[in-house]
């Protein structure tokens, strides 16, 4: 996932001046987009440790997921580039407990660490919760309109259930695998595609949803 600005967008004066024509004009609906595609040349990609963490159109756990690759891209391995990071992106890794108990140690006291590890396992499984719930409330919609029965939904939750619970106690992959008949997963060959209830358009949108889109 990307984290794109709207060009001309200034988030610390809250104003939008049209580049094309340098005057400033109304604020669009959406000088922020998330997205795995470019949303065109109009936004420029500011995903970065900060920016992720600063924005506030998506809750913090689903922010943290998107932090995690380019914290470790820029520490390295081995967190032999460490030093090389802000203080703030110092502090957001240990605010994630990206960091090892060393580092963030050199951050707060022990007894904040326990404050912070509390935090981010409490968030994170808020998110799980409500991505579950967002996805739950897709499938009743499915069912109202009458593009899923409501046997097909029993079938799916009689397959998933174990799944499902597994992702919101320990964000376990194993339901989004099966979903997505995942590459190198024991369900590559054995997910959603191979059930008699399968449907495209109901994958795509609980995948959309996985990702935060809801």
């Amino acid at each position: 996932m990307i984290l794109y600005k709207l060009i001309g967008y200034n988030p610390a004066t809250d104003t939008y001046t049209n580049p094309n024509t340098g005057q400033v004009e109304n604020i669009p609906s959406d000088p922020y987009i998330t997205s795995t595609v470019s949303p065109g040349a109009t936004y420029e990609d500011i995903s970065s440790i900060t920016n992720w963490y600063n924005y506030d159109g998506l809750d913090w756990g689903r922010r943290r997921t998107y932090i995690k690759p380019l914290f470790y891209a820029s520490v390295g391995p081995n967190f032999q580039n460490y030093a090389n990071l802000t203080q703030e992106e110092k502090l957001i890794g240990g605010l994630c407990f990206f960091s090892p108990y060393a580092l963030r140690i050199q951050l707060w006291s022990d007894e904040e660490d326990k404050q912070v590890w509390m935090n981010v396992i409490t968030e994170t499984k808020r998110t799980r919760m409500r991505t579950v719930e967002a996805m739950r409330k897709n499938i009743a919609e499915d069912i109202r309109v009458g593009t899923l029965t409501l046997l097909q939904t029993q079938m799916f939750d009689k397959d998933t259930s174990d799944m499902i619970a597994w992702y919101e106690r320990s964000d376990a992959r194993d339901f989004y695998q099966w979903l997505t008949n995942e590459v190198g997963s024991p369900y590559e060959n054995d997910g959603y595609a191979q059930t008699s209830y399968y449907i495209v358009a109901l994958r795509d949108s609980l995948v959309s949803i996985y990702n935060g889109n809801f």
